[in-house]
């Protein structure tokens, strides 16, 4: 529906300025949207209780949702997706199940990176649908290896019994690794930054200023962290 629509649907609807601002209609409520569920997906397809059909689907699923933040391009998820993981990591129990379970998951997105920031690149230029269509290729493809993928892992996990001592002293070092690890993202994120108000400040009249009429790089790449 989305290509048969043509350039002017995906420009105006479903693609703002090269980045994906559905099913909320702006930018960094679609990213947090797909980020939430992302989050809850990873978790309940970590769960050994699950049903194996059910584990493989939601793995597939937050690979869907993790592309689809990825083409939302907001800049303040650079920052507040790490801490996100890192805070479902010392909340959730079973953290070593879920480190492996989100393995192939950052595996398949990071291979998948180069297509879905084409699409910001190519936005407003003659390849931009194809470039949408290329990205949309590449999601599902990702989402259905890592189903395939996660049914597997599921099936393995049944079948494997590791001694519960180590599952406990597993969990309790990711736990601390977590932590300490999200102390020290915050403290690099302040030192990145600099000057709060004088970064907000440039944020605020990047975004009063509107986006360019030419897109080269990535979002990402961009100086603050307004959208």
């Amino acid at each position: 529906l989305l290509l048969r629509r043509g350039r002017r649907f995906v420009s105006d609807v479903v693609f703002v300025d090269g980045r994906l601002s559905q099913p909320i209609g702006y930018v960094n409520g679609s990213t947090a949207f797909f980020t939430m569920a992302f989050l809850a997906a990873s978790v309940l397809a970590s769960r050994r209780e699950a049903p194996m059909f059910a584990r493989a689907a939601l793995l597939g699923a937050a690979t869907v949702l993790l592309d689809l933040a990825v083409l939302s391009q907001s800049r303040a998820w650079l920052v507040f997706f790490p801490l996100g993981l890192l805070a479902t990591f010392v909340l959730v129990p079973n953290r070593m199940r879920l480190l492996l379970t989100l393995l192939p998951v950052g595996v398949v997105t990071l291979l998948s990176l180069p297509t879905l920031l084409e699409v910001y690149r190519a936005f407003g230029a003659p390849g931009a649908v194809d470039a949408i269509a290329d990205a949309r290729d590449v999601v599902l493809l990702g989402g259905a290896v890592t189903a395939v993928l996660g049914g597997v892992g599921a099936w393995l996990d049944r079948r494997t019994e590791l001694p519960a001592s180590v599952g406990r002293r597993a969990d309790r070092w990711l736990a601390v690794a977590g932590a300490a690890l999200a102390v020290v993202g915050c403290v690099a994120a302040l030192v990145a930054i600099g000057d709060p108000v004088a970064r907000a400040a440039d944020a605020w009249d990047e975004f009063e200023s509107g986006y360019p009429s030419e897109f080269s790089g990535s979002h990402f790449t961009g100086g603050g962290l307004g959208d």
